[in-house]
């Protein structure tokens, strides 16, 4: 009986020798090289136990190997960064050239004396219509709007002066 106990204890530790001598080396899990806004704290390893998750961003951590031999591995996530901050509104410049055109008093209906320049900030042309607004947009004046062009009115209603400013003209976009 004391033969059977013995051979027994004796296979209880050899395989425990050999389990103690296996070596399973340390792996990063998914969360490695995965950006991130804030600590990882999920699939840290593949393979082994990690470590303490360390930083303020970038964040990284080890996960340890076991058994005699073993490596562990360094781990690491990027914190994520925030978006770019959108664009600055565009602004837009309306210009009439020429800005004071010299006009004669017989000048006839329908004639071209300015033309209408608009263009956002960041040069692209104004791509909408233009008319003349409120409050000037009909004294009865002498000039009108053709597209882009600045004509002696051949209606009456109109602006009675051409001067080169946004509050006379209405936007309206396509």
């Amino acid at each position: 009986m004391r033969a059977i106990v013995w051979v027994a204890l004796a296979v209880v530790l050899v395989a425990q020798q050999a389990e103690a001598g296996r070596k399973t080396n340390g792996a990063c899990g998914s969360a490695n090289g995965a950006p991130t806004a804030s600590v990882p704290t999920a699939n840290l390893c593949a393979v082994g136990s990690a470590g303490a998750v360390s930083g303020a961003g970038p964040w990284s951590w080890v996960c340890n190997g076991s058994g005699n031999g073993h490596k562990n591995a360094k781990c690491a996530a990027p914190k994520m960064q925030a978006p770019p901050p959108p664009p600055p509104p565009l602004s837009l410049s309306i210009t009439f050239v020429p800005l004071a055109p010299s006009i004669a008093g017989t000048t006839a209906p329908g004639t071209v004396v300015a033309h209408v320049d608009a263009r956002w900030s960041d040069g692209t042309p104004f791509t909408g219509s233009l008319t003349f607004g409120p409050p000037y947009g009909n004294d009865g004046g002498r000039f009108a709007l053709s597209g882009r062009d600045v004509i002696v009115n051949p209606s009456g209603a109109g602006l009675s002066d051409v001067v080169g400013t946004a509050r006379q003209i209405t936007l309206q976009t396509q």
